[in-house]
């Protein structure tokens, strides 16, 4: 097979788009480009990038929309920019552009601060730049709309691409473009992320299920955004879940026992001193913050030893009728699959129960390789009738069918119902607290009554609803 089989067999066969080595930064002169300086792309762009826009707005609906036919030459181009601008580190800008306009947006947008942050998400992360890429192009199309209408207006009824007025485009409606453009996609991202964690899916490696592939991924995304009920509770899990990141943080933990080599971060804490030398040369200053900002730098990595052995955590969520009410049902699987990122993080097995008047089967999670899809079932999944404790006479056999170490064990029960407990039922379940271990805390939701919840719980919270301020629930979150 020779070089241009091999180029043929990967779809890189064509030519890449005309570049030019210098960079000009973001300047905001507008004035239409010579001919021998024109560049099809706003931004270089090699082989894989310009395939990578033709992939995108043949499988992208909204890209079509937005920017036109995927077998148009210059939507596919307009396609790559706006992807190589989410998803490259540091693009590097052309001199100028057959499409002004597109031009002054993305030098615009690649200047700002807000740019810089919410690249540091979506930079080599296919499904993050995809998403932040359709954001750049809707609000592109609408500026190149304004476009076209003034330079009607003005009776200059050309199509050429030139912009309005004096030969310049006025900066404000750039600024306000980029700026929704930025936001939107911020949104957006974010959307992703929190069900990606409650997927547990982490860029860092430190998920649950980290070795995901992208098309895994995917079909979790769109089955979530297909259902208004796993939506509202993976945007309530991730504001659970900042508040967990919030306790987990501030909790008392072993100390650093060793160093076992170095890492990337922003952990000043723990800088190495040849990165903190570099604050003492001001050439080298500034491009150590650029660092610290997209935490990549070199950092310490320690190792602490846990000195107990720690069993899992499980967490037991009604699923009665009554639960509907105020939206309890929608904050207590978020406050669930939160509890389980707080075990994948502490690298702990976890137990989701759904009960009512009987328990529902238990969902196993594994410290590594989560079943997403069992997962998002057991989310959406809701039994609805009466509310009963007596399943808690079979724990042992629960727990046994977990295959989870025996350790130190949490239980989370959250419920709004006030029920009696058998005598039988409540001794059977005390003893095997005490085999295991075990520490459980309730949250009884819409009631001051306990009833004999309280007798079998050693941490029992009344609250009058589910909440991300509520006191209980960041103890909680402190386990």
């Amino acid at each position: 097979m020779n070089a241009k089989n091999m180029l043929d067999m990967f779809g890189l066969d064509q030519a890449p788009a005309a570049t030019d080595n210098s960079y000009a930064g973001n300047d905001v002169s507008v004035t239409a480009p010579t001919n021998a300086n024109v560049c099809d792309t706003v931004f270089e762009l090699d082989h894989w990038g310009l395939r990578r826009g033709k992939e995108l707005i043949a499988s992208e609906a909204a890209m079509q929309h937005l920017l036109g036919d995927p077998d148009d030459d210059n939507a596919r181009k307009a396609t790559a920019d706006f992807f190589e601008a989410a998803f490259a580190h540091r693009p590097k800008l052309n001199e100028s552009c057959t499409d002004n306009v597109r031009h002054e947006f993305l030098s615009t947008l690649v200047d700002t601060p807000e740019y810089k942050a919410l690249n540091a998400r979506t930079r080599l992360n296919q499904m993050a730049a995809e998403i932040a890429a359709v954001h750049f192009a809707k609000q592109y199309y609408e500026l190149s709309q304004e476009t076209e209408q003034e330079e009607q207006q003005e009776g200059t009824g050309e199509q050429t691409g030139d912009l309005p007025g004096n030969g310049g485009l006025p900066i404000q409606k750039v600024i306000r473009r980029v700026s929704e453009a930025l936001e939107d996609a911020k949104q957006e991202v974010q959307q992703l992320e929190d069900e990606q964690g409650m997927a547990g899916f982490s860029p860092d490696g430190s998920g649950a299920n980290s070795q995901l592939d992208i098309e895994h991924l995917a079909k979790f995304h769109h089955k979530i955004r297909n259902s208004s009920f796993l939506r509202r509770i993976c945007e309530l899990a991730g504001k659970y879940r900042r508040l967990a990141q919030s306790q987990q943080r501030r909790k008392t933990i072993h100390g650093k026992d060793q160093i076992v080599g170095i890492k990337y971060s922003d952990d000043i804490a723990n800088i190495v001193p040849s990165e903190l030398a570099s604050l003492t040369d001001p050439d080298l200053e500034d491009d150590f913050m650029i660092r610290l900002a997209e935490k990549r730098i070199m950092c310490w990595d320690f190792k602490g030893v846990e000195p107990v052995a720690k069993g899992p955590i499980i967490v037991l969520c009604d699923e009665s009728g009554s639960m509907t009410d105020d939206a309890r049902i929608y904050h207590a699987k978020a406050i669930a699959t939160t509890m389980a990122w707080i075990a994948q993080r502490q690298r702990r097995w976890c137990c989701l129960i759904g009960f009512s008047s009987s328990m529902g089967t238990p969902l196993v999670l594994p410290p590594r390789g989560w079943n997403t899809s069992t997962l998002l079932d057991w989310i959406g999944g809701f039994v609805q009738g009466g509310t009963s404790f007596e399943f808690l006479n079979n724990m042992e056999k629960i727990f046994a069918q977990t295959g989870a170490p025996r350790g130190k064990t949490d239980i989370l029960n959250i419920t709004d119902g006030v029920v009696s407990i058998s005598d039988h039922a409540q001794k059977t379940f005390l003893k095997w607290k005490e085999n295991n271990q075990c520490q459980m805390t309730t949250m009884l939701v819409g009631t001051s009554s306990r009833g004999d919840i309280d007798k079998i719980s050693d941490k029992c919270y009344t609250l009058d609803r589910l909440a991300v301020n509520e006191k209980a629930i960041a103890e909680v979150f402190s386990v």
